[in-house]
């Protein structure tokens, strides 16, 4: 087991003033921002909606020749989906609102995520793609240490096989900001740049769970990978991201979903992460 840790990375230095009133309503105009786009919403992201009848034939794959990558859970890695997708990913995509990425746990708030999960590992186990990446909200279930272990032990119980045995790379969670991301660079009154950084106050919730994450990934014998590390130095996280058109935009919209700049930001550092695990 590793755990790797890499700078932020794609971050050009733009205009070190503070926000004029055009970019405060630029920044303000997040708010309704809408990350359909970004989750792949309503076709690789589903929303619990009616009956579960599968995800659709975009969700599995590009066709190309390169290394299969599976992303399975929550909102939170839906919001990579947009990024991964950009820098060319063979990405096979199951994610579905509020559920883990865990095999046969049952949510009664969400009891659809069951049957979505199942069918999401039975078609990884079918496709056998090269990586499976769990990534989710993590601090949002709940879940106990040893609740994290038993679901995690299961979920690589029942993708391993005698002639399959994937890349399995549990990620940390998302920089957390509340009550959103736009909302504190406002009330900072912060450079608008993207090497400006803020004292993130919920930065402890992710690494408490990330540390969680971390001796459970060592025990169960695959890969651990924290996110934080793509923005943060500590605590003090960087909240632009340019890597979208060129265009200086708050990497979340609201406490963690991300913009398109952001989850390329992020799977920017992902990418690098994978690379060393050929």
């Amino acid at each position: 087991m590793s755990v790797l840790l890499l700078d932020g990375i794609g971050l050009a230095k733009l205009d070190k003033s503070v926000p004029s009133g055009n970019q405060i309503a630029y920044i303000s105009s997040f708010d309704s921002f809408d990350d359909s786009p970004v989750l792949r919403r309503f076709t690789c992201f589903q929303e619990l909606d009616g009956k579960f009848t599968g995800f659709p034939k975009q969700c599995f794959g590009s066709g190309s020749k390169q290394k299969r990558v599976a992303l399975v859970g929550d909102s939170h890695a839906a919001s990579l989906s947009f990024g991964l997708l950009s820098l060319g990913t063979n990405l096979y995509q199951f994610t579905s609102t509020a559920c883990p990425p865990l095999i046969n746990v049952y949510r009664p708030d969400r009891p659809k995520c069951e049957e979505i999960n199942n069918y999401a590992f039975l078609k990884i186990k079918l496709i056998k793609p090269a990586y499976v990446l769990l990534e989710a909200d993590w601090s949002l279930y709940g879940y106990s240490e040893d609740q994290i272990h038993a679901y995690i032990q299961k979920t690589i119980d029942s993708l391993e096989n005698q002639t399959y045995k994937p890349k399995i790379i549990i990620l940390g969670g998302l920089p957390q900001w509340h009550p959103s991301l736009p909302d504190v660079i406002l009330k900072s009154h912060i450079a608008y740049s993207v090497e400006s950084r803020i004292k993130n106050q919920d930065y402890s919730l992710v690494n408490n769970y990330d540390s969680i994450l971390s001796r459970v990934s060592q025990e169960t014998g695959v890969e651990f990978v924290p996110l934080l590390p793509a923005t943060c130095n500590g605590s003090e996280c960087k909240v632009f991201s340019s890597d979208f058109n060129n265009r200086n935009e708050p990497i979340a919209h609201d406490y963690a979903h991300l913009t398109q700049g952001g989850s390329i930001l992020f799977s920017e550092y992902l990418k690098k992460v994978l690379s060393n695990f050929r």
